[in-house]
């Protein structure tokens, strides 16, 4: 995260004071200092173009994951398929915001931070159908490989277990001096 992003971050935080939640004030936590709506709210940073880049990896999330479960359907997938459907704004967004040699090491549902970070719908597809020249060689399944460069790291079945591995990612990136 570059410097001048901290500041204005750690800026903003501080001024953030903590809610109590009482049924009197529902009403107001969903709404914004314009008394709108937050779904309403188009107080953000981001460029036009920026908008429709997420757009279109929301579309693109949509579009894999609906193919995915017809495929799964035709007997084209080796193994499970976990739909993200309704959720591709959580991972695309979370990804779209990380900084260039940020990593993300999505878990089964967060397809969208996958594509996000650059990996090919082809090569996902690939995996999933455990052809031979899918990133793992067919050798796993769904988007159970790394691409270091891009930044993605594979996730492993076992959830818990990804914690010493981005620990390790973190530390190295640290000795390295990258953070």
């Amino acid at each position: 995260m570059s410097k001048s992003h901290q500041k204005s971050t750690k800026s903003k935080r501080s001024k953030l004071q903590p809610i109590v939640l009482k049924a009197s004030n529902i009403e107001e936590l969903s709404t914004n200092v314009d008394k709108k709506p937050l779904s309403c709210t188009k107080n953000h940073s981001l460029s036009n173009a920026q908008l429709l880049e997420i757009y279109r990896y929301l579309k693109m999330t949509r579009s894999f994951d609906e193919k995915t479960v017809v495929m799964k359907r035709q007997s084209k997938v080796v193994g499970g398929v976990f739909s993200s459907l309704g959720q591709e704004a959580t991972a695309v967004g979370t990804a779209f915001a990380l900084e260039t040699g940020d990593f993300i090491c999505p878990l089964i549902r967060d397809i969208g931070a996958v594509l996000t970070k650059g990996i090919l719908p082809r090569d996902i597809f690939a995996q999933y159908m455990a052809k031979r020249d899918a990133p793992s060689g067919a050798k796993d399944l769904q988007f159970h490989f790394a691409d270091l460069d891009k930044g993605f790291i594979g996730p492993i079945s076992h959830l818990g277990d990804m914690l010493p591995v981005l620990t390790g990612v973190l530390l190295a990136a640290r000795m390295r001096k990258n953070v």
